[in-house]
C-alpha cells in the first residue's frame, strides 16, 4: 500500500512537471505567432515601408513604435514566466528573450530611420544632410543586426529542441 501511494505521488509530480513544460512550450509557440503577426502578417511592416517611400515619416514612426511596444509585451510575457524547475527551461527562456530583444533592436533602427527622415524634410540643409548620412549608415547597422538575429534564432532553435527532448514534448 505504501508503494502504491508513493507511486501515485511520484506520477502526480511527474505529470505536473511535464504539464508546466508543455505550458511553457505553448507560451513560446504563442509568442512566435504573435511576433510573426507583428512583423509580417498584419501588414504593419509593409505599411511602415510604404509610409517611408511616400515620405511620411510620422506614419512610419507611429507604426514602428507600435511594433516596438507589441514586441516588448511579448518579451515581458516570456520574462515573467517561472521556469526554474523545468529541465533546460532557463536556457530556452534566455535564448528566446535574446532573440526577441534582437528583433526589438531592429525596430529601434526603424524608429530612428523615421525620425531621421523627418529631419531631412524639415528644411535645414545642414541637419538634413547629416540626417541623410545617418540614414545611409543604418543599412550597415541593419546588416550587422541581421547577423545577430540569425545567430540568436539558431541558438533559440537548438535550446527549444533540447528543452522539448528533455521534457518529452513532441
Amino acid at each position: 500500500m505504501k508503494y502504491l501511494v508513493l507511486l501515485l505521488l511520484l506520477a502526480t509530480l511527474c505529470s505536473c512537471q511535464s504539464q508546466k513544460a508543455h505550458d511553457f512550450n505553448t507560451l513560446l509557440d504563442s509568442a512566435e505567432r504573435k511576433v510573426f503577426r507583428i512583423l509580417v502578417a498584419d501588414s504593419m511592416e509593409s505599411s511602415r515601408l510604404e509610409a517611408l517611400i511616400a515620405r511620411k515619416p510620422d506614419v512610419a514612426l507611429s507604426i514602428g513604435q507600435k511594433q516596438h511596444l507589441e514586441l516588448s509585451k511579448v518579451i515581458k510575457e516570456i520574462d515573467r514566466t517561472d521556469v526554474g524547475d523545468l529541465q533546460d527551461g532557463k536556457p530556452l527562456k534566455e535564448a528566446s528573450i535574446k532573440y526577441y530583444e534582437a528583433l526589438l533592436q531592429l525596430k529601434d533602427i526603424d524608429i530612428l530611420e523615421a525620425q531621421l527622415m523627418a529631419v531631412t524634410l524639415q528644411g535645414d540643409a545642414a541637419r538634413a544632410q547629416k540626417a541623410q548620412t545617418d540614414i545611409s549608415n543604418l543599412a550597415y547597422k541593419r546588416l550587422e543586426l541581421h547577423k545577430v538575429i540569425s545567430t540568436n534564432d539558431q541558438a533559440n532553435y537548438q535550446a527549444k529542441s533540447k528543452f522539448e527532448k528533455a521534457n518529452s514534448i513532441r
